[in-house]
């Protein structure tokens, strides 16, 4: 009668919550970025509204003084100032409508200060949803792959766990081919031949058969290296096995 018993390495999974730990730091860090971003963004662009109105302001200003001292000198508006004038700053475009007892001054964004203010509110927004949709777009990959990980560390694990209960049959099949009369059996110079055997199958293999008691009991021990495809760790494998005997 024969019973096996598994038991995995502790170690591998500390190793992968501290992996997936620092990518979801990266992916908070990410999504703190862009609200910041989304926010600070708008109000960056109304900061350089309020600059472009100020060049507007101080150009009419600064031209209502020089038809004020034209008139002056003058008795009259006409032919004071040349129209249109740009504003210092080039932002906006001064037009004059003069006579000898009045003036209106206009100013005219370069890009019109209507369309231009629609068109900074549309960027605002067009860059906002950009950002949660790539921050959606993130989280969605990320977990994608993260199922894709955990199914190809699944199957991998599974696949290597198989192989070393074969090769722990393969270890009773020899103890049994070397049992005699009763007597319980070691496999000697055998067992570095079947280490080294399954070892080509599984990386890293060590393996041991050991007596367990007086009673023919064995314990087959196997640890093995994981693959890079996961940093899994030592993972082991004890395959516990009684054959008929007494020890001599």
């Amino acid at each position: 009668m024969c019973h096996s018993q598994a038991r995995a390495s502790r170690r591998s999974e500390v190793r992968r919550g501290q992996a997936g730990f620092t990518l979801l730091e990266l992916m908070v860090v990410v999504a703190i970025i862009a609200i910041l971003a989304g926010a600070a963004y708008p109000r960056y662009m109304d900061a350089v509204g309020e600059a472009r109105l100020a060049d507007g302001r101080s150009a009419l200003m600064a031209l209502a003084g020089r038809l004020e001292r034209c008139r002056t000198s003058t008795h009259s508006y006409v032919d004071c100032i040349d129209s249109p004038t740009p504003s210092e700053a080039g932002h906006y475009r001064i037009t004059a409508t003069l006579s000898p007892t009045e003036y209106r001054l206009t100013a005219t964004h370069e890009g019109e200060a209507r369309g231009m203010a629609m068109a900074r509110f549309q960027q605002a927004f067009t860059l906002l949803e950009a950002l949660v949709a790539l921050l959606v777009l993130s989280v969605g990959l990320l977990g994608m792959a993260s199922v894709q990980l955990e199914s190809l560390r699944g199957a991998h694990v599974g696949y290597q766990r198989g192989l070393a209960s074969l090769a722990a049959q393969d270890a009773v099949e020899l103890l049994w081919s070397r049992l005699e009369a009763g007597r319980c059996p070691g496999l000697g110079a055998e067992e570095a031949d079947w280490e080294a055997r399954w070892r080509a199958r599984i990386p890293g293999l060590q393996g041991r058969v050991e007596p367990a008691g007086d009673d023919c009991t064995y314990v087959v021990t196997l640890e093995w290296q994981a693959s890079r495809l996961v940093d899994e760790g030592e993972t082991s494998f004890v395959y516990t096995t009684r054959l008929p005997g007494e020890f001599p």
